[in-house]
């Protein structure tokens, strides 16, 4: 388990990625940097780049649901739910209670939400609403990205650059040190069989086994 079956160089499109997301087909990950989402496949080929700069400046989590994008801003403590066209149709407030959100899963019922400063977990419903908090404090610090692989959820801390497997009660399962390929990671997805990583300043993706 954790094996790391390689890494992608995406430098030549990405210089600050934070969330990721996997479709069916591609992943799409936010950078800050930018404020665009860019769209590649698994080998790191870019296929699109979207400039989301009068939405959002400061996305960090994101996440695609059939022809859905949503994606987390930190700053204004919003979700906000996209067309497949990029086009704005809802705004989520989530100020009550984030602080600095970052990633974004979803369960097949329930969104859950990283936020790295109040060391939580957080379930939601498609209004915002909290459900559940679950305290990451007594795991680790900083989670970042994180998703739901149809069983658990697998949450990145990345102070320490080890994936947690955890289940809906916030029981760690087992987890992953990924140190040795990313110092920087922040998103993850799954796509089905692996696990993906990217790195906020090494700007690779890591393709992790499970």
């Amino acid at each position: 388990m954790g094996n790391i079956i390689r890494t992608v160089d995406i430098s030549a499109f990405s210089t600050g990625s934070y969330g990721l997301s996997f479709d069916g087909r591609n992943i799409f990950m936010t950078d800050f940097a930018d404020n665009v989402i860019d769209v590649c496949n698994r080998d790191g080929k870019l296929i699109r780049s979207v400039d989301l700069s009068a939405i959002s400046t400061n996305m960090l989590g994101i996440y695609v649901l059939a022809n859905y994008i949503y994606i987390v801003d930190h700053i204004a403590k919003t979700i906000s739910k996209l067309n497949s066209s990029y086009k704005l149709i809802r705004t989520i407030d989530i100020s009550a209670f984030t602080s600095i959100a970052t990633g974004l899963a979803f369960d097949g019922k329930y969104f859950w939400l990283a936020d790295q400063t109040n060391n939580d977990i957080y379930m939601l419903d498609f209004d915002g609403t909290l459900l559940k908090t679950i305290d990451f404090s007594g795991i680790g610090t900083n989670p970042a990205g994180i998703v739901f692989d149809g069983n658990s959820l697998w949450v990145l801390n990345y102070t320490n650059q080890i994936i947690y497997k955890i289940d809906k009660s916030g029981e760690v399962l087992s987890s992953i040190d990924i140190s040795a390929a990313d110092a920087t990671p922040r998103g993850l997805t799954f796509d089905g069989k692996y696990l993906w990583a990217n790195g906020r300043t090494t700007q690779i993706l890591t393709q992790i086994a499970i």
